[in-house]
């Protein structure tokens, strides 16, 4: 299995990565992991679109005591969910919906009155 990953965040071009060479990367900062106890985060576009990748990723991960993130919108499946709440060490949630809902509700309250 591959993913489409951006290595350089500034590049728009993008390349086909296999687990362990994403696997190979992350491992290149263990000593900044280690002195700052952070981890890797991975998010997206959406992290859970490719939850098989995911999950092999968070599991290499967490056989070798990385700590890992999945920041997500939630827009997924519970199997997808359930296939990788296991090896993720912490969920950060998205919810633009809310704001989007909170924005449209104060116009409306605001042209009502």
């Amino acid at each position: 299995m591959k993913i489409l990953f951006c290595e350089d965040t500034v590049s728009t071009f993008t390349k086909k990565y296999s687990v362990n060479e994403v696997y190979n990367i992350i491992k290149k900062d263990l000593i900044f992991y280690d002195e700052s106890n952070g981890g890797v985060t991975f998010s997206g576009g959406e992290p859970l679109t490719q939850v098989e990748f995911l999950k092999e990723i968070l599991q290499k991960c967490k056989i070798n005591s990385i700590s890992t993130t999945v920041d997500t919108c939630g827009y997924a499946s519970s199997e997808s969910f359930e296939k990788i709440y296991k090896y993720a060490d912490l969920f950060l949630y998205d919810f633009k919906l809310f704001l989007i809902m909170s924005f449209i509700k104060s116009i409306l309250t605001f042209q009502m009155s």
